[in-house]
């Protein structure tokens, strides 16, 4: 048992941190861009889960998660 973490973990994090601001500012914003919002939000929830997963994966939880979600 060890963390499972790659080189590429970071820049996933760097990631998900700079789609936060964008969608900070667009929330801030008084007049919003629609496409952006949106995009900013999917990308944000996407980037959320595959985060929450990648820590899971870091504590070796992630194996027995997924059989607990797809059954094995």
């Amino acid at each position: 048992m060890g963390l499972n973490f790659t080189g590429y973990d970071p820049f996933m994090i760097l990631f998900t941190v700079f789609i936060v601001w964008g969608f900070i500012r667009q929330v801030r914003m008084p007049e919003r861009n629609g496409f952006a919002f949106g995009f900013a939000a999917v990308s944000l929830l996407v980037f959320g889960l595959v985060d929450v997963l990648m820590v899971m994966n870091w504590f070796d939880v992630l194996d027995s998660f997924s059989a607990w979600i797809f059954g094995a």
